[in-house]
């Protein structure tokens, strides 16, 4: 989260500096998907765009770590329709150059985002929505990308299913409320100003095989040293929490995601916030 915009002109740098060796074409290419191919006018359905990463380089969460920027998506809708914010999944922690971390995807990703539809389309005609993409996917370089892809979808009277496992499978691992967690009972926080230190202790229902936290960002907080310990129903999460100087947190709270793997094997994420005030 520190030095953010030094950061992305040293990325700019060093991807002109390695232009020659860089591959003719991008590392991603971006796919724009939905989960149905036909909708019912006011019935609303999901959107995706898939980002398809080539082996070794990685693309950005929303709080990319110590270097980076996320991946932007604008939508084209037609009149009437609207969608929420973009939907990022669980993200993976990797180190960079010069032991940064970073937060983010390998292989491929489904951004998504849900669209709600008017009630007075005429039936039996196409809509057709358009996404303007951009990353920036890094491995030994890092190299700006971006694209425009286009989707047609007919109108029924009834929601023909679309890339269902995929879809699926992704939405399955975005970051709930934890007040609609079915794996956390409670999380208990507290800040410790003279240490600096904040602590989550979160409360399991059912207690997972592995725990991580991903910090949201704020490029006004450095969070350092995130350290979960798990014992019988409980884990503590301690890490190091400071602001940096002349620079003022947007929030009393910085929001977070736990994340960890159930009996079953599956990733999931809870939405939770970390105390900056004592």
């Amino acid at each position: 989260m520190r030095y953010r915009a030094a950061v992305v002109i040293a990325i700019a740098l060093l991807a002109a500096q390695h232009a020659s060796a860089a591959p003719p074409a991008s590392p991603v290419k971006a796919t724009l998907l939905a989960d149905v191919s036909a909708f019912k006018p006011g019935d609303p359905f999901t959107l995706g765009v898939l980002l398809e990463i080539e082996p070794e380089w990685h693309v950005y969460w929303t709080n990319p770590g110590d270097s980076g920027f996320a991946p932007t998506v604008k939508f084209t809708l037609p009149p009437g329709f609207s969608a929420t914010p973009l939907a990022f999944p669980i993200p993976t922690r990797f180190n960079q150059p010069d032991n940064a971390v970073g937060y983010g995807y390998h292989d491929r990703v489904l951004l998504t985002a849900r669209v709600t539809t008017p009630k007075d389309l005429p039936a039996g005609r196409n809509v057709e929505i358009g996404a303007a993409v951009s990353w920036l996917c890094c491995k030994d370089a890092c190299i700006p990308g971006k694209a425009k892809t286009t989707l047609a979808l007919n109108l029924s009277d009834g929601p023909l299913a679309a890339n269902s496992e995929l879809f699926k499978t992704w939405v399955a691992m975005i970051p709930v409320p934890l007040d609609r967690s079915q794996d956390i009972a409670k999380v208990d926080s507290a800040l410790d100003p003279k240490t600096h230190t904040a602590t989550l202790t979160v409360h399991w229902k059912h207690v997972p095989a592995e725990v991580q936290l991903f910090p949201g960002a704020d490029d006004a907080i450095a969070v350092k040293e995130i350290t979960p310990k798990t014992a019988g129903q409980t884990t503590t999460i301690t890490m190091n929490v400071q602001t940096l100087p002349g620079q003022t947190p947007a929030a009393a709270e910085l929001p977070a995601v736990i994340a960890f793997t159930d009996a079953n094997g599956h990733r999931k994420g809870v939405e939770v916030k970390v105390p900056l005030k004592s």
